[in-house]
């Protein structure tokens, strides 16, 4: 391995719903460090460990295509940029991303295009165009964001021009970019990785009220179980 692979390191025992697991940090092998948004030092962006994604499968009992491995990879790049090194933070967020599109940065709806996306929720509160770009801000991306004010704070997070062009939400890398950023530093909702999921615990289950109040709690936690267990034994 050269000075950029990932490394996996045992650190000790979590908990994590109840249950025991061996606790796992992801540490970068560079030799220098970027300062992440946090204020601590962090690997700048790699790709995965080569079996990320065959792990990833295995855990949820899918085969993924190479449009979810893509996905997959680019969500890994995000995390050593806007993360912390938490693998229980990672678990949720790749669980957070199968439940809200399985991996893809999909329109709200499932949408092909925008015509259709915009005819799907023309009934709702954010369905009608924006009196001064004309876009419709439904919900696009891994995590589905919403509504103009988010599309700017993402904006204003990563640089990245949302609002005017929002459809780059539906980019791997930058919709990545947004779902890793706004699940640590609380953008959704308020509620943060860290309030959740933090010091060697796990508290799967309330960690859905960073994204969406307690809609499919218990579901989404099982999937981050899964994904904990088999990157524990990477």
């Amino acid at each position: 391995m050269d000075n950029r692979t990932i490394a996996i390191l045992s650190l000790g025992i979590v908990a994590v719903g109840g249950l025991a697991y061996a606790a796992y940090k992801l540490t970068g092998k560079e030799e220098e460090t970027e300062v992440n948004e946090n204020g601590q030092g962090a690997p700048a962006p790699v790709a995965p460990t080569e079996n990320h994604p065959d792990l990833l499968g295995t855990a949820l009992g899918i085969n993924l295509s190479g449009q979810q491995r893509t996905a997959i990879q680019s969500i890994r790049n995000a995390f050593a940029i806007h993360g912390d090194g938490d693998v229980l933070k990672l678990a949720y967020v790749y669980a957070t991303a199968y439940h809200e599109s399985r991996f893809r940065p999909v329109r709200e709806c499932f949408a092909e295009s925008d015509q259709a996306a915009r005819q799907c929720v023309a009934s709702r509160s954010y369905g009608q165009p924006d009196n001064e770009t004309g876009h419709v801000y439904y919900g696009r991306g891994f995590v589905q964001l919403t509504w103009k004010s988010n599309y700017r704070k993402m904006e204003e997070d990563t640089g990245i021009g949302f609002v005017w062009t929002p459809d780059l939400a539906l980019d791997n890398d930058y919709a990545a970019e947004i779902l890793v950023s706004g699940m640590m530093r609380g953008r959704f909702t308020g509620k943060r990785l860290s309030d959740y999921i933090n010091g060697g615990t796990a508290d799967f289950v309330g960690a859905r009220r960073i994204v969406n109040g307690t809609d499919k709690n218990t579901l989404i936690a099982g999937y981050a179980d899964s994904i904990i267990t088999h990157i524990s034994q990477a």
